[in-house]
This record gives C-alpha cells, structure tokens and sequence, in this order.
C-alpha cells in the first residue's frame, strides 16, 4: 500500500492478453524483449475446502476433474439446455448458475472472480465482468454457450488470418498465454 495527497493505492503484479494490438505497443516503444510471459501449459488452480485443484485445460482433462459433482449438469446447460434470460441484468453468478448450475460458480468462478476482481460475483454485472463470456449466449444457434464458444473460435481464426501479413513481424504467442 502506498498513501500521498490523502490517497491510498495498491500495487503489484499486472497480468494481460497478449494480443496483437499489446504485443505491437510494447514493439513501438521497444519493451518486446522485457515481456514476461507465462506459461500457457501451466494449470490455473481453485483452492476448495483445504485441496488446490487443476482447472481442465482441454476436453480430456473434463474426465478427471473431480471438484465437481454435476459435470453432467454443466454439460448440459453449456450445450444450451439453460433457463430463458431474465428481464434484468445479470450477476456473475445468476449468469452461471442459469448455464452451469450452482456448483460450478461455487467451487470454480467463485473463488475466480473474487481473487480476479476482488469483488462479489453475487453483485458484480456478468455484462462487465464477464462480457466475452456473456457474449457467447448470443453468438451461438442455442441459449447455451458451448455452439456460441464454437462459432466465437472461428471468428477469431478468421480475424487472425486476416491480420497475419500484418503482424507477422510479431512474435507467435501460445493461447492461454499471460504477461
């Protein structure tokens, strides 16, 4: 903590996407080479009851997840078996429990959005804190957010391919990288 002028403020570790736009900043300015990025094959974890748990990071690592009870459950609100919309706008955990079930805000997006946020997914707007995710709902043929993610992906492999001459003085960044 740090206080002048009758302010306090924090500071520490920064984290962000590594997408073109950032990459080609920090090339401008010439900080490319001081980036320090993490390692996308490193698992993120969720402390529950006293055990860190590794969060899948593909479809094969879905199997073994064994924080959760209700896989079933939240396989099949993904695919879009999920409650209509409300008339309001929802929370973090209206929006997930809706598409996932309790269990899964519970024990994975709980201790996410708190920890990312500092703040109460039970009052935090899904549209501002989540909004890519809250953009799935709409982009897919279902309510759900599984064909949504799907048709999402392929936009951005198109929007990639379209920029590729472009960037293609930038360095290649694996998915799931963090700076």
């Amino acid at each position: 903590s740090h206080s002048a002028d009758g302010f306090l403020w924090e500071e520490g570790p920064n984290s962000f996407q590594p997408n073109p736009e950032i990459l080609r900043l920090a090339k401008d300015i010439g900080l490319l080479d001081d980036l320090v990025l993490a390692d996308p094959k490193l698992p993120r974890y969720v402390y529950w009851r006293g055990d860190l748990h590794a969060l899948p990071s593909g479809i094969n690592d879905v199997l073994s997840f064994n924080l959760l009870s209700g896989k079933m459950r939240a396989g099949i609100g993904a695919m879009g078996f999920v409650a209509p919309k409300p008339n309001h706008e929802e929370t973090v955990e209206e929006f997930v429990t809706r598409h996932l079930g309790y269990e899964v805000f519970e024990r994975v997006i709980d201790p996410f959005v708190s920890g990312v946020y500092a703040g109460d997914p039970r009052k935090l707007s899904m549209k501002a804190a989540l909004k890519k995710v809250k953009a799935l709902e709409d982009l897919g043929f279902t309510p759900g957010i599984l064909d949504g993610a799907i048709v999402r992906i392929s936009q951005l492999a198109a929007a990639k391919k379209e920029v590729a001459q472009r960037d293609a003085d930038l360095p290649t960044i694996p998915g799931g990288s963090l700076g």
